[in-house]
């Protein structure tokens, strides 16, 4: 049997207090043990301890490869940050940028599993199907 990699649940309990992110916490265990281990890894055993909740907070049912793409990826970061999850120093720069960008530029994002995910005039949008404080359509796009 193969000798567990992610430290006891004492310690990732104590990180989690500590506030280390989930990326903090494997760039520690490899700086410690030498292991590398996925960030899927830590937040499967956070979710199993009840330190982190399992965040579906894309407001669209998406396909896996949809899901996966950059644009969907700081889309579900932003919204896990709105949320309170913790995100890594690089994804908070990465989710900034992409906000202050939607706010130069004032578009906001959509997705429908026809079209994918698409960059809109904020102005061509009822502002009721507009997330209150993200540049994301919440309803009704085709």
């Amino acid at each position: 049997m193969r000798e567990r990699t992610v430290p006891e649940d004492w310690v990732l309990q104590q990180w989690h207090a500590e506030g280390l992110s989930v990326a903090e916490m494997v760039d520690r265990i490899e700086t410690e043990t030498g292991e590398k281990v996925t960030s899927e890894a830590v937040r499967w055993h956070l979710r199993r301890l009840g330190l982190l909740k399992r965040a579906r907070t894309l407001p669209w049912e998406m396909s896996a490869d949809d899901r996966r793409r950059y644009k969907a990826q700081l889309i579900k970061w932003a919204f896990d940050r709105e949320a309170g999850v913790k995100l890594s120093e690089r994804h908070e720069r990465l989710v900034d940028k992409f906000l202050d960008e939607c706010r130069q530029e004032q578009v906001v994002w959509a997705y429908s599993a026809s079209l994918g995910l698409k960059k809109l005039q904020r102005s061509t949008v009822p502002q009721s199907k507009i997330h209150p404080t993200l540049p994301i359509v919440t309803v009704g796009f085709n």
